[in-house]
């Protein structure tokens, strides 16, 4: 008996040994990968109460630093080593107690996961994908890790206790950076529930669709524990939608304008034209569209507006959205005198947008730009057809989402909403009785499909009014006068939103062009419809030109569907890498910069 005893105090006292000499071992340069392992202690005979004392001391025993990391994760005091708020505490937590608390990072040998340094230089690199570093700790991780390296002094508790908290830390911006550059920094959920309570409270239906589906983020660390190649787990949840890349680099290129100190902002006074001298206004304006690409060549000494200074500032209008007339007044000023500042944080803005796209958005789809009041119809990669477009007024505001193309109305009726009828049309029928028939309006009784057709006269109209449970349906006629002009687009969707040809022409010689009750009017509708009957139908644009002076309402079905993209960017770059800016017109951006980390 007691030499069994004997043997088991002895095999202790070497593994408390051999664990002595694991922790004294310090983590090598990190710049190199070294694989520390434990060394085999020679065992020298020692006396019974030593033997007690070793296995007292148990700072470094795997069970400890499992200890130590539990503590930190559920808010434990470790003097200076206390965890910084997490941004994915639930998942941290959940990580470690899958692992039974375990280091994944740092091993309890102190054996350096090489994926440590893959994450280091990705978290460094934030910028390159419009993302901050220090939103991933990368100040609080190099200070614990330079600490751990250097600290020959540091004692055994206090060693373990960096190396959990550093862990933790880790763990949190690989979960964070990889929900961010998925999802995108924005919580759609809350921006959802603050657009569902600005709407209520001003009666207004914002619309902004789910964006994209969420992924398990901790079967991400599972594949990086079994695989490694960290790198390309987290470049891969990037959507690689060609505006998100294109913007990506403009987000560089302004951010490198910045660290060079911006531009000077451009006094006021006159408009500047060419030929119009100013000693110290031309010079300042050749130099800001220099600094932004717009003009290739700025000298330092001139006064005088150039021809090649009016077709820069025509190019910088574009850009902005303002009638390119080349000349500096004062809207082209206010515009130029934006700092580079306020620009990079509209730019990450949208970057964010961007995330939430599902991939790109394919070899032809029609594109749809609320804030820059243009439809686009994109085929590789080229653009086929660009007009203008009226898009949803303030309080009709067109929604965001996705759909696809699938058919062409000739010649169309229009249901008239519930929400015009009551709002717009009650009043001018109560005041006008033969406000329905001058107009080419049917009434019909309910809204279903076997309705009856009534006379509108037989209506007592001042029984109802904007609150009633109004039980009556209006159709307005196919023909001229039609709100919808002679074709409307058909993409279905839940908000009952289409492309619509238009009688109000006049509209799309405005700039800011937000006039709809939520549909888009097109400027152009002819050239789609030619473009679409010759390429996408089995019917020619000759014949269905015929179809439409019938005066008859008939429909054309695809040969197959065109995806539909209704979006909302107010910073876009395009093929040629021009950056491009537009004002906030349903107050989104304001909303959704209050959700943004920094």
């Amino acid at each position: 008996m007691k030499k069994i005893l004997f043997c088991a105090f002895l095999i202790t006292s070497q593994l408390c040994a051999e664990l002595e000499i694991v922790d004294s071992i310090p983590l090598d340069d990190l710049s190199d990968i070294q694989v520390a392992r434990p060394q085999v202690a020679v065992q020298t005979e020692k006396k019974p109460e030593q033997w007690v004392n070793e296995l007292s001391d148990i700072h470094n025993s795997i069970t400890t630093k499992k200890s130590y990391l539990k503590g930190i994760l559920n808010g434990q005091q470790y003097g200076e080593y206390t965890l910084a708020e997490l941004s994915s505490a639930t998942l941290v937590n959940r990580w470690y107690q899958q692992r039974g608390y375990e280091t994944f990072w740092i091993s309890s040998g102190f054996d350096i996961n090489p994926n440590l340094f893959e994450m280091m230089e990705m978290i460094k690199h934030a910028s390159d994908e419009g993302l901050e570093s220090e939103d991933y700790h990368l100040s609080e991780i190099s200070s614990i890790l330079d600490e751990v390296k250097n600290g020959s002094e540091l004692t055994k508790r206090d060693r373990n206790l960096a190396i959990a908290q550093a862990d933790v830390l880790l763990t949190d911006a690989f979960l964070t950076m990889a929900k961010d550059l998925r999802e995108g920094a924005i919580d759609y959920k809350a921006f959802n529930r603050i657009l569902r309570a600005k709407g209520e409270r001003e009666e207004i239906n914002y619309k902004w669709a789910d964006p994209k589906r969420k992924i398990n983020y901790l079967t991400l660390l599972q594949k990086l524990a079994q695989e490694g190649d960290l790198k390309n787990i987290l470049e891969g949840l990037t959507n690689h939608n060609e505006l998100y890349e294109q913007l990506k680099q403009a987000y560089q290129f302004y951010k490198n304008i910045a660290l060079q100190g911006g531009w000077k902002k451009i006094p006021a006074g006159k408009k500047l034209r060419m030929g119009n001298i100013s000693k110290k206004r031309v010079p300042l304006m050749a130099k800001r569209l220099y600094m932004t690409g717009d003009l290739e060549f700025y000298d330092p000494d001139i006064t005088v507006v150039t021809p090649e200074m009016k077709e820069a500032l025509k190019h910088y209008q574009k850009r902005m959205g303002i009638w390119p007339s080349g000349v500096l007044t004062d809207v082209t000023r206010n515009a130029l005198n934006v700092s580079v500042e306020k620009r990079l944080k509209k730019i990450k803005l949208n970057l964010e947008r961007m995330r939430w796209e599902n991939g790109p958005y394919g070899q032809e789809y029609i594109f749809v730009n609320i804030p820059d009041f243009k439809m686009q119809f994109m085929k590789d990669g080229m653009r086929e057809i660009e007009m203008r477009v009226v898009v949803g007024k303030k309080d009709h505001p067109t929604p965001i989402f996705s759909s696809t193309f699938s058919y062409i109305v000739l010649n169309p009726t229009w249901a008239v909403p519930r929400s015009i009828v009551k709002k717009e049309m009650l009043p001018r029928i109560q005041e006008d009785p033969d406000y329905l028939a001058s107009r080419k309006f049917k009434l019909y009784k309910g809204w279903d499909k076997n309705r009856k057709e009534i006379d509108g006269f037989d209506v007592d109209w001042w029984q109802y009014d904007e609150d009633s449970n109004l039980p009556y349906s209006f159709v307005r006629e196919a023909g001229k006068g039609n709100p919808l002009g002679l074709v409307k687009f058909m993409f279905p969707n839940k908000y009952a939103v289409y492309m619509h040809d238009t009688p109000q022409k006049s509209l799309f010689r405005n700039s800011k062009r937000a006039y709809s009750h939520g549909c888009i009017r097109l400027h152009k509708p002819q050239e789609l419809l030619a473009y679409v009957s010759d390429h996408y139908t089995n019917i020619p644009y000759n014949k269905v030109k015929m179809m439409q002076k019938t005066g008859k309402s008939q429909s054309l079905r695809l040969d197959y569907g065109i995806p539909v993209y209704i979006r909302y960017y107010t910073a876009w770059a395009d093929n040629e890498g021009a950056v491009h800016f537009r004002n906030d017109i349903y107050g989104y951006d304001k909303i959704q910069y209050k959700l943004l980390k920094n």
